[in-house]
């Protein structure tokens, strides 16, 4: 589904939304996101999701932003696992992995340090899920194990 689709409308035709690698990302769009969410979708998004907008100017990052609104948090940092540093549920890190900000969002999962790795933040009928890990990048190299 492209950009275009989904601010059209139809991003109402699904029930979840997964929006992997999708680093440069119009405010627009996160408007969309938001209504969906809470009109009673799901929104799913990694570590890589958001830094700037398409013209390469970075997304506010604060409670009151649309960032903020939608996930209940956000990315402060992001991390190459290749460098180490990072286990998730027993392995290390292979992939990108992220410090979040939490603020309004509930935390689902975290590192083996205890820092958060996964959080839900929720939007009237439906909520928004940030991962502090990119699992669509790991996932499509079969010689690389989940992390």
């Amino acid at each position: 589904m492209t950009t275009q689709e989904l601010m059209s409308g139809l991003a109402g035709c699904y029930d979840t939304l997964i929006f992997p690698w999708h680093r440069a990302v119009d405010p627009k769009l996160l408007e969309v996101m938001r209504t969906y969410g809470e009109a009673g979708g799901r929104v799913i998004v990694d570590c890589q999701f958001s830094f700037c907008d398409p013209h390469g100017r970075l997304v506010a990052r604060e409670d009151a932003s649309t960032l903020g609104q939608l996930f209940g948090g956000w990315v402060e940092a992001v991390h190459d696992g290749r460098t180490g540093g990072s286990v998730w549920e027993g392995s290390p890190v292979s992939g990108f992995w992220a410090d979040l900000q939490v603020n309004t969002a509930e935390v689902l999962s975290t590192f083996e340090d205890g820092r958060p790795g996964v959080i839900r933040h929720k939007l009237g009928k439906g909520e928004a899920i940030l991962m502090a890990l990119d699992p669509a990048s790991v996932a499509a190299k079969p010689d690389v194990a989940w992390a």
